[in-house]
This record gives structure tokens, sequence and C-alpha cells, in this order.
């Protein structure tokens, strides 16, 4: 991991604890009982209880009366009326903040690929690049719909599934953006010169120690670029268990009514290991 090059993110974006169901419950309370046409109403009419009980004044009590139960009212139906709107607003709230990031990170990488493309010895690597990226936004609003078909947006499943998976997406994104920078790093060795020195050095036949000194500085070079196209294969590696995960995930999700008798355990399962792989990409990014 020391050639891992390092992505920085925003700083405000969720963990997988901010799409659970404990974080959605309490997304829920603050909605009921914090929104302002819950805490306007009863602060305005506990005022006009204490101005009624100054002044003596009966009619200031009715309009505490009808104060507080618009705010309670309002409580009332957003705790038990409201909840699946307010979890389905909040949980996107949370995947906005991934969709933008994912849009900062895209500005400049379909270009980059292509340019890593014509770097001698990272053809092949930056082709697959390429196919990945494709192919992980295509599996990623593939489950998005899945879980939209198969789970209310305020069930603890959906949520669950929903934060791993933007995390999976974008641990794959930023693992491309590594990739171009060590594409990019290797780029400026020339594994051609290298070769050439190297034949010309063991071609003479009087070897000083500045040949030596150049003979070991040319193998380090050479050495390093291995290094680097072998980390952008593991990167590449790494996006391809990525995208299995996101594969099995939307299988398991998909046979929730085929009627075929998909086990629970088969979608725990799936669950398991899209939140690993979430969980290995945070680790990486912190």
């Amino acid at each position: 991991d020391a050639l891992r090059p390092e992505i920085r993110h925003e700083n405000n974006l969720p963990g997988l604890d901010q799409f659970s169901g404990e974080s959605v419950r309490q997304a829920i309370r603050r909605e009921s009982f914090l929104h302002p046409m819950v805490l306007y109403p009863t602060a305005l009419g506990m005022l006009s209880g204490f101005a009624a009980f100054l002044y003596n004044a009966p009619a200031l009590l009715a309009g505490m009366g009808g104060l507080l139960a618009v705010g309670a009212g309002t409580s009332v139906v957003n705790y038990f009326f409201r909840s699946d709107a307010i979890s389905n607003r909040y949980l996107e709230e949370q995947a906005e903040k991934y969709r933008r990031e994912r849009e900062r990170l895209l500005e400049t990488l379909t270009g980059d690929l292509d340019h890593c493309a014509a770097v001698p010895g990272a053809e092949q690597y930056a082709d697959q690049g390429r196919r990945q990226f494709a192919a992980i936004g295509r599996k990623y609003r593939r489950l998005r719909e899945m879980l939209q078909k198969r789970f209310k947006p305020g069930e603890l499943t959906y949520g669950s599934f929903l934060g791993a998976a933007e995390q999976v997406h974008l641990s794959v994104i930023d693992n491309l953006l590594r990739i171009v920078s060590l594409i990019q790093s290797a780029e400026t060795i020339d594994p051609g010169y290298i070769e050439e020195r190297i034949r010309d050095l063991r071609s003479l036949r009087k070897v000083t120690e500045a040949d030596e000194r150049e003979f070991e500085a040319l193998r380090r070079r050479r050495e390093l670029r291995e290094n680097q196209l072998q980390q952008v294969n593991t990167l590449l590696t790494e996006n391809e268990e990525s995208m299995t995960v996101m594969d099995q995930t939307v299988a398991a999700i998909a046979g929730i009514k085929t009627g075929r008798g998909l086990a629970d355990s088969d979608l725990q399962s799936a669950m398991k290991h899209l939140q690993e792989i979430a969980e290995r990409a945070n680790l990486f990014n912190k």
C-alpha cells in the first residue's frame, strides 16, 4: 500500500453507520419533534399560555390551545404517517453526497484513462480500467433499481444496501484514479531507454565505478516501474472483486420474489460481502 496514491474526499461523506436503521430512526425523530412546524407553534403556544396567566386573558388560552394542537398534530403526522417519506428523503440526501463527490472525481477520469492507453506496457491495464469504469456505473444503477423495486425506502435493509453500494461504487472510482496516477508516474520512466543502456553497459570490456553506479540506477528505475504497474494490476483486481460482489448482490435481491424460495441467508451473505468491500475501501481512504 506504500505505492497507493491518496485520494482526498470531501469531509462530509457519510459512513455506513449513517445509512443504518438507527440513523434513519433518528432522522424520523428529528423531523417529528424538531421540525419548524412543531417547534414554532409549540413555542408560541407556551408564550401565549404564559401571557394568558400574566394578564388574565382567556382569549390567549384559546390561542395557546390551537398552537399547541398544531405542533402536536404535525409531530404525530410526521412520526406515524410520514415516516416512509422522511426515511426516503434522508437516505437520498446521504446518497446525493456520494453522487456529487463522484461527479467531482469523474471530471477528467475518462480522458486520463484514454491517455494512459498510449503508455507502453500499460495499454492492457488502461483498457481494463476503461471497461471497469463503464461496467461499475451500470452495475450500480441496476442495484439501485433492484433496491427500489424490492424494498420500501424506510426499510432497514434498503438503507444498509444503499450505503454499502454507494461506498463500493466510489471505491472503484477511487481505484481508477489511483491507477491513472500510477500509470502517469510510470510513463516518465522509459523502459526502452533503460534496456538499451543496460545492454550497452554489459557490452563494455572495462567497467568503471561510474558504469556500475549507472547500472544500479537503471536497475532501480526499472524495478520502480515494474512495481508501479504491479500495483495497477492489484487495484484492477480489487475492482473486479468489487464488481463481482455487486453482481452477487443484484442476483440476491432479484431472487427475493422470484418464487424459487431464496433463503434469508443469501440476502444476508450478499449484504455482508458488500459491506466488507465498503469497509475495506473506507479504511484505505483514512
